[in-house]
C-alpha cells in the first residue's frame, strides 16, 4: 500500500518472494533526490483491506479491516513522520478547547479560517 504528501511517497507493506512471511516495514522516497529511506517504524500486523494517509506532510495513518484470520477488527493505526509545525500544533489545540468560541472573537481571520470550523 502507499501514501503521496507534498514531497514523499510512503510504501509498506506486502509479501516476502517466497511467501514465507509478511512485510511489516515502511518506506519512504524523496521526489526531489528519489532517495529511498527504511523509516524506524513499522506496523504492527498484517491488515487486509488497508489503506494509508499522510496528514499535513507529519502523521501517517493505516487503516485496515480485517487481520489474518478474516476476523473484523477496523484497526487504526497513527505514526508521527514528522513533528507538526507550532501553527498546526496551536490551531488542534483551539479546536479541542471547550472555550474555542471564546477564542475566536479575539483571533486574527487568518488563524480563524485555518481552524476549518464549518467541517
Amino acid at each position: 500500500m502507499y501514501a503521496f504528501s507534498s514531497t514523499y511517497a510512503y510504501m509498506s507493506g506486502g509479501e516476502h518472494p517466497d511467501r514465507t512471511e509478511y512485510l511489516l516495514d515502511i518506506w519512504r522516497i524523496d521526489f526531489e533526490t528519489l532517495e529511498w529511506v527504511k523509516l524506524d517504524k513499522s506496523l504492527p500486523r498484517r491488515l487486509y483491506y488497508n489503506h494509508m494517509s499522510v496528514v499535513e506532510d507529519s502523521i501517517l495513518y493505516h487503516v485496515g479491516i480485517y487481520d489474518m484470520n478474516s476476523r473484523y477488527i477496523n484497526a487504526l493505526e497513527r505514526f508521527t513522520i514528522q513533528l507538526p509545525s507550532l501553527f498546526r500544533i496551536c490551531l488542534e489545540a483551539i479546536c479541542r478547547s471547550r472555550k474555542k468560541i471564546k477564542y475566536i472573537g479575539s483571533l486574527p481571520k487568518y488563524i480563524v479560517g485555518h481552524l476549518n470550523l464549518e467541517n
